[in-house]
């Protein structure tokens, strides 16, 4: 753990970096009511001593964070629930049904992490993961609505990036937390000209059809923020929806266009970075290579991944 990295926001909502890879990568947001508090999103075993130090700086007791809320069971959002709820006497995670089985049981998520990320990649990112009883976890099913202390929260299924994704209304902020169904932006990518924001494509249940309908479902609720989980909250909301849905459509056009055969990825991981570059440099953004692959390098890889998964899908489905 370096320097806590925490901002207060409005609302009463705190959004802390779990410092997963380095600064700036992946939050998590603490939501209060009345001396009660909701967390969504735990970051991986690695970021929990992160979470603990945050809320000992702001003196929230554990006994007071009655719900640990993950989006999807992908481990840079809920690898280290298990973890966490070992120091949370009274907390319930919960998730949605799709994901419930692997937080009950995480041997298949440690199995298909290490096989995207290798070994020695997964142990030093994401840690061990623990299972969680299973009458501490409650399964969020479309529609469901948490009522935390007074304050409510709404599940929405929201496929796309993954099948077992929620995302999470607060109508208290007018607010959508959204994973990684609203796309993914780092700090430096914000820029006067715009936000550099884009789809995230990763293994293995990319479905751009069901993408596109998940952010046009996040918009019916006419959020004036969304809060995703990489990194940060955002509003312009509608303009960001607009280059979201664009961004899918040139994941498809790249993964469509590009030869089959064994060098497919790695041309696919090209264009990608390409596109990357591209727009931002029409942002104005003046970083150089270097700085911005660091931020940017595993999710070109891994979106490559995940287009290569979703090709091979539409050829069996043919």
């Amino acid at each position: 753990m370096q320097n806590l990295h925490f901002q207060e926001l409005d609302h009463n909502i705190t959004c802390i970096d779990t410092e997963f890879m380095h600064e700036g990568i992946a939050s998590s947001y603490l939501i209060g009511k009345n001396g009660k508090y909701s967390l969504v999103e735990t970051g991986p075993a690695n970021s929990i001593p992160v979470l603990l130090a945050c809320f000992d700086a702001k003196k929230i007791s554990l006994e007071s964070i009655e719900y640990v809320i993950v989006t999807h069971v992908h481990l840079d959002h809920a690898g280290g629930a298990g973890f966490l709820m070992q120091h949370l006497p009274k907390a319930i995670l919960v998730v949605h049904p799709r994901g419930a089985r692997h937080m009950a049981d995480p041997s298949r998520l440690m199995a298909g992490a290490k096989e995207v990320y290798g070994e020695e990649a997964f142990k030093k990112n994401f840690g061990e993961i623990l299972p969680i009883p299973s009458h501490r976890i409650l399964e969020a099913k479309d529609g469901f609505c948490l009522n935390m202390n007074g304050r409510k929260l709404e599940f929405l299924d929201t496929p796309g990036h993954a099948k077992h994704h929620n995302c999470i209304w607060d109508a208290e902020s007018q607010g959508m937390f959204t994973g990684d169904t609203f796309g993914i932006s780092y700090p430096p990518f914000k820029k006067e000209k715009g936000t550099f924001l884009f789809a995230s494509s990763s293994p293995v249940q990319f479905d751009p059809k069901a993408a596109h309908e998940s952010i046009e479902r996040i918009m019916k609720y006419n959020p004036r923020y969304v809060y995703p989980t990489h990194y940060g909250r955002f509003e312009n909301v509608s303009t960001l929806a607009k280059q979201l849905h664009e961004s899918i459509d040139i994941l498809v056009s790249i993964a469509t266009s590009t030869p089959p055969g064994p060098g497919r990825e790695k041309a696919m991981q090209e264009k990608i970075k390409q596109v990357f570059l591209q727009k931002l440099q029409e942002l104005g953004c003046t970083l150089d290579q270097e700085t911005i692959l660091r931020y940017w390098k595993t999710d070109i890889e891994l979106n490559a991944q995940g287009l290569e998964c979703w090709l091979k899908s539409q050829s069996v489905a043919s």
